[in-house]
Order: structure tokens, then C-alpha cells, then sequence
């Protein structure tokens, strides 16, 4: 079975909730869909494609798809009565077209069903308002029963996805070095696989590369533990949770995602609404499609999201043609009423937890409770004899030693490249090491100064043991090469990155990590 009547109730109120609708409003939905299919998702012969799309029955009334009955047909200079058969024929996509309707009519100002039935025939233009009015009573059952549910249990709203489940955990991972999870994000494989066969070739360590999730249409398997990172987003790595959509590719239209990936989306929404109970930092109030108009915030997105807003990285996926509003609205559906974890200032916090910064010290632009607002306007700090604190919504307060704060001032602070600490800093046997969100800062003991890493040449140098690796500490950042590639010199030799994708280490070429 594709949707059970009740999976499709949900929807119809999920979407409602999301575009502001009344109680009243939804109930009207819902009797509409009561009267229309009894909340049964139809396909029609008669529709191209319409068969081809999942549904549970199929009907002959007219050009009529989906759950509400919706006519795919268009007028004499092409404007959709509805609109396409793949968002009639869905249950969230039609919900949204008759919200979108019913805005115009005064929903609720229709105090008895009667009139709730005239509403719904305004919208519906139905040759039987009457009908409409008898089963608002039903509406409003199915409606308290559903969101009764959600509002007692304060959990998952909608039971999980019909798929199979696997573990097949692998090395092919990274510590998060204390950073806060925030993102979760969302890949293409640009190639022919199950899911299954996709986490065999992530479990070995020398294709520099791996998700915490491998999903098709029918199956779920952790590859990576969340608790640590996986290596798909480079500097990102620390702060993502990271799936991958096996046999999909950037290309697909969004008819091609509905066709071949639709459970698989919800697969995907499922183990979001999960890990947000862990990962609460994650704002899945959010989920951003191109052009990722709140920018840097803690959110559902794409690999795209990552190189447009993080500036980190090439890549393009998902692909236009994602159904990011399919993936938000089943996002809705799972997660029900959990609340999110309120992102609150913890300085004062931060610097309790670490008795090495000393005493508080003035700059002489602190506000009332002894803080400076950073120039971004989003961020704050406080200064202390041996560091600093700096605090932003996306990465919490963390403190700053000196001797990391210097190399951090050198590149811009949280403007520059680096953007804002992650992570606590590390004391290493012979230095100290600090995460930022654009790289991070190495610094050896007794050096003038400190060096940050990061991109496809951290990667490398990551992969080849960080500075107990052959190539020590850093002993530069990066600068561009005469070719057009990039480098980065060390105590025992260089990394130099073409535009090929490769990344020379000494005299010895080795495949981009």
C-alpha cells in the first residue's frame, strides 16, 4: 500500500499547519478528501503519467488524481485548472493547491457545517455541496484523533516508512572534535546502485569517501555512526549529517526523483526526524532549497547548499530537480510536535567550564552584561586574560586560547575564511590544534605563529595521520601555485592540488580525497 487513509489525513494537516490554516481550514480539507476518494490516493488511465505515479486505486471521473479529486487539465492560454498530474496526484502537493485556494473564500467565518460545505464548494465547485457539509463531522474526528495523537506522545506523528533496514557501519569516518551537529544534507551517488551496494563500496577506507547514510527506494543502511563524521562535505564534515540517495544523479528532473525515489525521500525524512532527537541543533523547522534564502543556519539542505552558502567544495547535488518540498513536507509529518532545543547565549557558561581563560578583561565596548556584539551583527564574544569566548547561534559559545586567537586575527576572524570557532581547542603532544567552521588552526609549540588547513588538501593531509603523518605540522597556509592549483607546505614536504582534482604529496601523485 502506498498511503493508508490516515497517512493521508496527516499529510493534509501537515501542509495546512505548514501554510497557517485553521482548524477549521483543515477540517474542510479533509471532509473534501472524505467526499472526493475517502482519503484514498487515485490515479486516473486517462492522465498521462498518472499510472506511473504511486496511488492506491484507480478511478475514471474525469481528469480527477489524487486524494482531493483534482482535475489535471488546462485552459485555453495553458494555466492549470489545479496543476500538474505529479503534485495532484500527491497527497502534500494537492493539499497545497486547495489551501491555496481556500484562502480567498472566509473559511472561518463558516461557523456550522453547512456553511463550511459552501466553502468547500467554492473551492471544489462540486455539483453536490451538500455532501461536503455531512462529512465535517467526520473531518473533525479524524482531525483530533490525529493531532491528539502528536500533541500526547510529543513524538513522531507518523509511523515510519515501509523499508529494510541495515547496519553495515564502517572506518570510513572522522572525529567530530566536539563540534555541533547542524546540518543534514542530502547526495546524489552520479551513478547505478542500490543502497546496499553503494555502503560495500563506502565501507573500504581508500575510496575517500562515505555518507552515515546509504537509501533507495526500499532500504535504509547506516554506514557511518552519527557520532562521528563521514567524509562527504570536506570542512562540513564535523557539523553534517550526510545521506546519499543510491542510483540517483543531479540530473533527474523532479519528475524523475517522484518516479524512482519517492519512498526513498521519505526514507530520508524519517532518519532526519531521528537524528533530530539526538542532534537537536539541528533546525528542521528549516529545509532550504536552492537559493538557500536564509543562508548560513542550521538546516535540512543539499551538498549544493554546502559550496553556494558554505563555500566549501564544487559539487552541485542534489540537482535542481529535487523535491525539496516533498522532502520538508514528510520531514513534518515525522517529526509531529518535538520541539526543538533553544539556541541560547552560554558565555558566561563556557567560560565557568574553562579556568584557564582567568579573569574577565574589559575592551571598553562591552554592553550591559559585559559582551561585545561581533561586526556581523549575529555573533558575540567576551574577552579573558589568556583567550577569548566567541558565541553565534550556528556553533554555540566556544573559547579560544591566545595562542590559536593570533592566527585566527591574522585571517579575518569570524569574516575571513575560517568563519567561527566549533570546537574547544586541543592540547597535542607537541602543540595546539582548534576547529573552525572553514578550516583549522595548527599551531606548534614554540612556531611564531600557527597555520590553518583545510578543503581537498586537509583532506589529504587528514587522511595521510594530521601531524604524526610523514608530513608533519603545517608550515604555511595555503597560496596559489603559478598553474592555477593550490599548495600548502610542511615540516617534510608539500601537498600541491591541480585543477585536475589530484593532490600532489612530494613527488608522489595520489587520487583527491
Amino acid at each position: 500500500m502506498y498511503r493508508t487513509k490516515d497517512q493521508v489525513a496527516q499529510e493534509i494537516i501537515a501542509e495546512g499547519r505548514r501554510q497557517g490554516v485553521s482548524r477549521r481550514g483543515i477540517v474542510i480539507a479533509l471532509a473534501v478528501g472524505l467526499v472526493e476518494s475517502n482519503l484514498v490516493v487515485y490515479a486516473n488511465a486517462k492522465v498521462p503519467g498518472s499510472l506511473a505515479l504511486p496511488h492506491d486505486a484507480v478511478g475514471s471521473d474525469g481528469m480527477s488524481v489524487g486524494p482531493l479529486q483534482q482535475q489535471v487539465r488546462q485552459g485555453p492560454t495553458g494555466e492549470w485548472w489545479w496543476g500538474p498530474v505529479d503534485v495532484c496526484q500527491d497527497p502534500t502537493g494537492s493539499a497545497r493547491l486547495f489551501f491555496a485556494a481556500l484562502r480567498y473564500p472566509a473559511y472561518d467565518s463558516a461557523t456550522t457545517d453547512a456553511a463550511a460545505g459552501a466553502i468547500a464548494q467554492a473551492v471544489q465547485k462540486s455539483a453536490y455541496p451538500d455532501r461536503y457539509a455531512a462529512r465535517m463531522g467526520d473531518a473533525r474526528t479524524i482531525y483530533d484523533r490525529l493531532t491528539a495523537d502528536t500533541s500526547t506522545t510529543g513524538g513522531t506523528a507518523m509511523p515510519k516508512p515501509d523499508f529494510a533496514y541495515h547496519e553495515e557501519l564502517c572506518q570510513s569516518r572522522s572525529s567530530r572534535q566536539g563540534a555541533r551537529v547542524v546540518y543534514a544534507l542530502g547526495h546524489t551517488q552520479e551513478g547505478d546502485g542500490t543502497a546496499l551496494s553503494l555502503a560495500d563500496y563506502l565501507s573500504d577506507p581508500s575510496h575517500d569517501a562515505s555518507y552515515h547514510y546509504a537509501i533507495d527506494n526500499s532500504t535504509l543502511v547506516a554506514v557511518v555512526d552519527t557520532d562521528y563524521g563521514s567524509w562527504s562535505v570536506l570542512d562540513a564534515n564535523r557539523s553534517s549529517i550526510n545521506f546519499c540517495f543510491a542510483g540517483s544523479r543531479a540530473s533527474w528532473t523532479r519528475q524523475q526523483w517522484i518516479d524512482k525515489m519517492r519512498n526513498g525521500i521519505r526514507i530520508a525524512a524519517w532518519a532526519i526526524a531521528e537524528d533530530v532527537k539526538k542532534y537537536p541543533y539541528i533546525n528542521a523547522n528549516i529545509v532550504q532549497a536552492r537559493p538557500y534564502p536564509k543562508g548560513n543556519v542550521p538546516c535540512v539542505a543539499d551538498h549544493y547548499f554546502v559550496t553556494k552558502v558554505l563555500g566549501i567544495g564544487n559539487h552541485t547535488d542534489l540537482g535542481p530537480g529535487f523535491p525539496m518540498d516533498l522532502l520538508e513536507a514528510d520531514l513534518r509529518l515525522y517529526l509531529g510536535t518535538t520541539p526543538a532545543a533553544p539556541v541560547v547565549n552560554r558565555i558566561n557558561e563556557t567560560a565557568a567550564a574553562a579556568p584557564w581563560l582567568g579573569a574577565r578583561v574589559k575592551t571598553g565596548f562591552e554592553d550591559s552584561v559585559g559582551e561585545v556584539r561581533t561586526p556581523d551583527h549575529q555573533g558575540r564574544f567576551a574577552k579573558f586574560e589568556h583567550g577569548y569566548v566567541y558565541w553565534h547561534p550556528r556553533t554555540g559559545a566556544v573559547a579560544v586560547p591566545n595562542a590559536i586567537f593570533e592566527t585566527w586575527a591574522e585571517h579575518g576572524y569570524e569574516l575571513g575564511p575560517l568563519g567561527y570557532p566549533t570546537t574547544a581547542y586541543t592540547e597535542l603532544a607537541a602543540g595546539v590544534v582548534q576547529a573552525f567552521e572553514g578550516g583549522v588552526i595548527y599551531r606548534k609549540t614554540g612556531a611564531e605563529r600557527g597555520f590553518y588547513v583545510h578543503g581537498i588538501i586537509g583532506a589529504r593531509w587528514a587522511h595521510d595521520g594530521y601531524e604524526n603523518g610523514p608530513l608533519g605540522w603545517p608550515t604555511s597556509d595555503e597560496y596559489d601555485r603559478p598553474d592555477g592549483g593550490r599548495g600548502q607546505d610542511f615540516e617534510h614536504g608539500r601537498l600541491e592540488w591541480d585543477p585536475s582534482g589530484a593532490v600532489m604529496s612530494s613527488a608522489v601523485k595520489v587520487v583527491a580525497a
